[in-house]
């Protein structure tokens, strides 16, 4: 199962982590800890609706214009896996 990071712009620097646990996800939070149990599509929303508003708050002193523009640099990088020679499966030829 993949790990999600949440980077933004350019950055290497981890703003949050969605690891697994069985088949629902945790958020690593750099703050907290560990969240609850919750899917991979709302762990992904929490942690990038905490990463804009701390990124918002934490730039405060910039012009509003350049705040707002500079939240549209988050990304998620997955982590590598690789890949499974038995994943490809060939179908037997139309008769």
């Amino acid at each position: 199962m993949d790990i999600y990071s949440l980077h933004r712009g350019r950055s290497r620097k981890v703003f949050a982590r969605i690891i697994p646990d069985g088949q629902l996800y945790r958020i690593e939070w750099p703050d907290t800890g560990i969240s609850d149990l919750t899917n991979l599509t709302r762990a992904k929303a929490a942690a990038l609706e905490w990463a804009e508003r701390r990124a918002v708050t934490d730039n405060r002193k910039l012009p509003v214009a350049r705040r707002l523009k500079s939240l549209n640099n988050f990304s998620w990088s997955a982590s590598y896996i690789a890949p499974n020679s038995q994943a490809a499966i060939t179908l037997p030829a139309a008769a």
